[in-house]
């Protein structure tokens, strides 16, 4: 079987090759389109080879007139002269001067493959077969090449374009989504600009494979404008993304700006360009195109500065851009250099799609990647916010255990001395000192709440809750004046902030009274950026502070270390004290 196969493959390449070398083609040029197939002069015709590349340059409405002279007797059930260019404006095969098929872009007739414009060959007589075909595309670049081709040949290759073209649209499609989806989430202009170049190179790739006509708009017929215009949005939008990747407007806001007024260019002459069809004034597209191909070769050397830069300042993506960036250069620089007929080495349709295909998943990687980084970014400072709250409510937790012990020593100590030596009153029938003494005790009750816990406090009002405390302090000790002032200070301030405040001053306070002497203590509250200050001075009798702490010192120290605050502590015996406890704040 496989060799039977073989033979069949063989004797159908040996039956394509002889009738292949039978055929002659010739072309010339009629540059002022003025012949007709009755008046063509025989003279002029120039013979070429089957796939014989054909590039004329800019052309100003000229008509290349081929001819195809097939045989008598020649096999040509099956086979199609092909015209390898699927941007020809239009093609008229003409038999015996008759006009027997019409194909092209300008044209609401479509090829029946997509690689190539097909024209079936009539079927052999015993006399020779004479066809010919004027080629137009006006106002643009001519080039293409002519042969024959199996009808086989062509199926084969139309089926295969379709399932790479749509695989194509298919994977892109799945990046364009899920692009969305980003930006939806995050609002950032990166995605939208990735979006826009993204779906315009689709568009793109659409057009310039032939896929578009083929399967959806056969009637219309602008797509060689469509065509230039697509592909310098593209190229556009492909530099404003770069840009806002790069922070072009940021390291080189010359060629940012330049960059963003190229789209308001391109826009004008599109208008410009849709008037003169609309004005059937075809002839004048000639000049925003040419300006469209000039804007291109622009947009590649300022891209190019740009990612320059940013090489030089060691940006993150500047190699991930040169990767992508390179075959893009390449490309577009093959197709201005062919444009121009400085080379003649054109690169295949199919490398192009492949080329935007693979700068798609290259950009969409670094985006989702860029992505997925936040996110974890985001997930590591939530966990980091979490555990401070936690330890945050821990310090908390651990000041009311304090208070509750406090009390319950003040509660067995004071309040309940108090209450029994008031009973002992009662029964000892001397009720004016029982009644002096329960007023007393109510008068300490009520002190002994807002020393615990000032209800100020509760909502971080510090400076407020302080304040009161120490003016009911200075009621009740005549023998120490306590001054208490504070310097752009915040009025409210986080709660485990306003509990080791306050509860350190008070402590300071004690500590200073009691054990110092003291009759004049000065507290001051400063607020710096990033820093917050408490200032304790008192003219008390001092103590070595190269000893080991007292219980209220060594108290108030664990409490600001636990904020990670400093705390200094300068006394000597007989000198007074003066402490200065620094914690950071963030940004004031």
């Amino acid at each position: 079987m496989k060799v039977l196969l073989s033979c069949s493959f063989l004797f159908f390449g040996v039956i394509t090759s002889v009738f292949s070398q039978d055929i002659e083609f010739r072309y010339f040029v009629d540059s002022l389109s003025e012949e007709t197939p009755s008046t063509l002069d025989s003279t002029k015709w120039i013979s070429i080879e089957a796939n014989e590349k054909l590039s004329f340059g800019y052309n100003n409405n000229a008509t290349v007139w081929c001819e195809i002279f097939i045989p008598a007797n020649a096999s040509t059930r099956d086979q199609y002269w092909c015209f390898n260019n699927i941007h020809l404006d239009s093609i008229s095969i003409y038999q015996n001067s008759q006009l027997i098929a019409l194909v092209g872009d300008r044209t609401n007739h479509q090829s029946t493959y997509l690689k190539s414009y097909a024209i079936p060959l009539p079927l052999a007589t015993s006399s020779p077969i004479r066809l010919i075909a004027a080629v137009k595309k006006q106002w643009s670049f001519i080039d293409f090449s002519i042969s024959v081709k199996p009808q086989s040949e062509l199926q084969q290759g139309t089926t295969q374009s379709i399932i790479l073209a749509f695989s194509f649209f298919g994977f892109a499609l799945i990046l364009i989504t899920f692009n969305i989806y980003l930006l939806i989430q995050t609002k950032q202009k990166k995605y939208l600009y990735y979006l826009c170049y993204s779906s315009i190179g689709l568009v793109y790739v659409a057009v310039n494979t032939g896929v578009l006509k083929y399967t959806l708009f056969n009637d219309f017929v602008y797509f060689s404008e469509f065509r230039i215009f697509s592909g310098c949005y593209w190229y556009l939008f492909l530099g404003v993304f770069l840009s806002e990747i790069l922070s072009f407007k940021i390291t080189v806001p010359r060629v940012y700006k330049v960059l963003m007024s190229f789209q308001w260019i391109v826009l004008i002459l599109s208008i410009f360009s849709i008037l003169c069809l609309v004005l059937d004034i075809e002839e004048w597209i000639v000049y925003p195109s040419f300006f469209v191909y000039l804007l291109f070769f622009v947009n590649i050397l300022l891209l190019t500065i740009g990612v320059y830069h940013s090489i030089l300042q060691k940006h993150n993506y500047a190699w991930y851009v040169v990767a992508s960036f390179i075959p893009h250069i390449l490309w577009g620089l093959n197709m201005i250099l062919i444009a121009f007929q400085i080379i003649d080495m054109q690169l295949s349709v199919d490398w192009i799609s492949v080329i935007i295909l693979y700068e798609m998943l290259l950009f969409g990687w670094i985006l989702i990647r860029d992505y997925i980084d936040a996110f974890r970014l985001s997930q590591e400072l939530q966990g980091q916010l979490i555990l401070e709250e936690k330890k945050s409510n821990d310090r908390i937790e651990g000041a009311r255990i304090k208070e509750r012990r406090m009390i319950a020593d003040i509660l067995h100590d004071k309040i309940g001395v108090d209450i029994a030596h008031t009973a002992h009153l009662i029964e000892m029938n001397q009720y004016s000192d029982a009644y002096n003494n329960l007023m007393s005790l109510g008068m300490n009750i009520r002190n002994l709440s807002h020393t615990i816990l000032p209800k100020a406090l509760e909502d971080g009002a510090l400076v407020s809750a302080l304040k009161s405390q120490i003016e009911i302090m200075n009621v009740q000790n005549q023998q120490s004046d306590i001054s208490f002032d504070d310097y752009d200070f915040p009025k409210i301030v986080p709660l485990d902030f306003a509990y080791t405040f306050y509860l350190v001053s008070l402590e300071l306070i004690q500590n200073a009274i009691r054990h110092g002497k003291a009759k004049n203590i000065v507290i001051e509250f400063y607020a710096y950026p990033n820093e917050l200050v408490l200032s304790f001075n008192d003219d008390g009798i001092g103590f070595d502070a190269n000893e080991e702490f007292g219980f209220g010192l060594y108290n108030a120290q664990r409490r600001i270390k636990e904020l990670n605050g400093v705390i200094t502590i300068d006394s000597t015996t007989e000198a007074g004290t003066s402490i200065l406890i620094s914690m950071p704040y963030g940004s004031l």
